[in-house]
């Protein structure tokens, strides 16, 4: 199950999640056929102290090493199991997300074949049981008619997001849609880790826990430590600590300060090996033509060239070679969705945009780390002050430009990428058509007795003129300039669309997805960057 290729060397200077999905018996113990048995509640206080014991064992069964990691529970609410977990994971210090078939008051007023699901007591358990601080979500995972599919949807949601199975089964159990065993076949299909406690009685009527073998169905995967992606490692991060959990703000802060500084660095380093590139290029042309003119210094002139023509594809193999463009798009998309995460504050909001945009695969463990840092932040803050919250969002991350606000960036983005891509498009049938007319009157010398300098004059700018145009059009496309002009006109009228419906909104539920759509088409707008800038260097 180990992945033992795991180094200090290697890992992140931030923690990262690993999440475990958990499934159990609703009964821990079957009353029908042992009347003797102990209570419920010594076979829940086993149970739990079973979980526990798996827990503190995870960092040693899957490799961690020193890695900086912390665990997220993920399961439903119910008696029997999912409150051992539940309280397996508030002894263990760690976080529990709770997904639900159905919204909560349905689902525990909800009867099933053998009567009501939950008693009036076990409500009031449940619902204390949602309160707890650990507790950072509750979320419905289906909108399914069918009582079994809804909880068969449950299941597949917690497999789907889980990196490890806990699974705890009495030892007659036998399985059903929407059941324990359902969970840990749909873990084994995603190449998930699972481990099974089946919980039993005992002669003498108390609770007997074994682990069952991770090999009875399948040979256990490999697990991947979850770690940053290499180019943000190399970015200078800040190291957090496990213990205490940094907050989602402090996180973000950490993330986005030694991404920002690197990506600002790398972005320079483009820039000026783009000019050097292209110009190096154009240089030696004017040079190559100079030679074909001129007698005297020839030497020197050719050395000159070979120089200009060394140092440009020098530079061109050192920045494809130094995944220079690759860094650069990375740690700006990192230190973007920091920006995103300290925007929202203590808005409550779950933050499904980071798992619905097409991220790069070696970020998913940091957009899961953040995620579940921000809803611990905000589960259990007051949402009376929502006015305060939504006001402070508009201001900080669409209007204020002291904050580098979204609004105000991306009207100088536009600026600045509209009076470049002018230029650049002058400059372009400016050169094209002076090289058409130099080489019409070239032509027309053959006709023509024309001193020998102006053939020559005019010989040169008809083989200079054209380059100068491809690299003038060559510029503008290593900058980017058209699709940054017409990305930024887009999202201004976006954004200030949705300034205006931000500050009309009437509750913090329309506030939340209001918030939440603004972020995912910014957030969107620089994955699309990093897909394209990512591969693409100076054309």
């Amino acid at each position: 199950m180990a992945n033992t290729h795991d180094t200090a060397s290697q890992h992140s200077p931030l923690p990262l999640v690993i999440q475990i999905g958990f499934a159990g018996a609703r009964k821990l113990v079957d009353r029908t056929a042992y009347p003797k048995a102990a209570a419920e509640d010594v076979f829940a206080e086993a149970a739990a102290q079973a979980v526990l014991a798996v827990l503190k064992q995870l960092p040693q069964q899957l490799a961690l090493g020193e890695a900086p990691i912390f665990f997220c529970g993920i399961s439903q609410i119910a008696i029997g199991a999912d409150r051992a977990f539940a309280a397996a994971l508030a002894l263990h210090g760690s976080l529990h997300r709770v997904f639900l078939p159905q919204p909560l008051d349905g689902y525990l007023a909800a009867v099933g074949s053998s009567g009501p699901d939950f008693s009036a007591a076990e409500q009031d358990m449940a619902k204390a049981l949602l309160a707890k601080a650990c507790v950072i979500q509750t979320r419905v995972v289906s909108d399914a008619a069918d009582r079994r599919e809804r909880f068969r949807e449950t299941n597949i949601e917690i497999a789907r997001v889980s990196d490890v199975v806990i699974c705890l089964q009495r030892a007659e159990q036998t399985g059903k849609a929407g059941g324990t065993q359902e969970l840990a076949e749909l873990a084994r299909r995603r190449n998930r880790p699972v481990i099974t406690l089946e919980i039993g009685v005992g002669p003498d009527g108390q609770p007997q826990i074994t682990r069952l073998s991770d090999d009875e169905k399948a040979p256990p995967p490999k697990f991947q430590v979850p770690r940053l992606p290499e180019d943000l490692r190399r970015a200078g991060i800040d190291a957090l600590p496990v213990q205490p959990l940094p907050s989602g703000k402090n996180y973000a802060h950490a993330l986005k300060n030694a991404n920002s500084a690197q990506a600002n660095q790398l972005r320079g380093w483009f820039q000026w090996a783009a000019l050097i590139i292209v110009g190096g290029h154009v240089l030696a042309t004017m040079l190559a033509v100079l030679a074909l003119k001129v007698q005297f210094g020839l030497a020197y002139i050719l050395v000159a060239e070979l120089l200009l023509l060394g140092l440009g594809l020098g530079v061109h193999y050192r920045l494809h070679h130094s995944r220079s463009l690759g860094r650069w798009a990375a740690c700006r998309l990192a230190a973007e969705v920091a920006r995103s995460v300290q925007a929202l504050g203590k808005l409550p909001v779950y933050l499904q945009h980071f798992f619905t945009l097409p991220f790069p695969a070696e970020f998913r463990p940091l957009l899961r780390t953040l995620s579940v840092l921000h809803l611990h932040d905000t589960a259990h803050a007051s949402s009376e002050k929502w006015q305060e919250a939504r006001c402070a969002y508009v201001s900080e991350r669409l209007v204020e430009p002291a904050r580098k606000a979204q609004i105000p960036y991306h009207e100088n983005a536009r600026r600045h990428a509209k009076t470049r891509l002018s230029w650049a498009r002058r400059i372009f049938y400016g050169a094209s058509i002076s090289a058409l007319l130099a080489t019409a009157l070239k032509l027309l010398t053959l006709a023509l007795s024309v001193p020998a300098p102006i053939i020559a004059v005019l010989g040169a700018l008809a083989i200079l003129l054209p380059v100068i145009a491809v690299a003038t059009l060559s510029l503008a496309l290593a900058f980017d300039l058209e699709a940054k002009e017409h990305t930024a006109s887009e999202l201004l009228i976006f954004l200030n669309e949705q300034k205006a419906l931000l500050m009309d909104a009437q509750s913090l539920g329309e506030v939340c997805r209001l918030v939440i759509e603004t972020e995912t088409r910014l957030l969107g707008e620089t994955v699309n960057w990093y897909a394209r800038r990512s591969f693409v260097g100076v054309a």
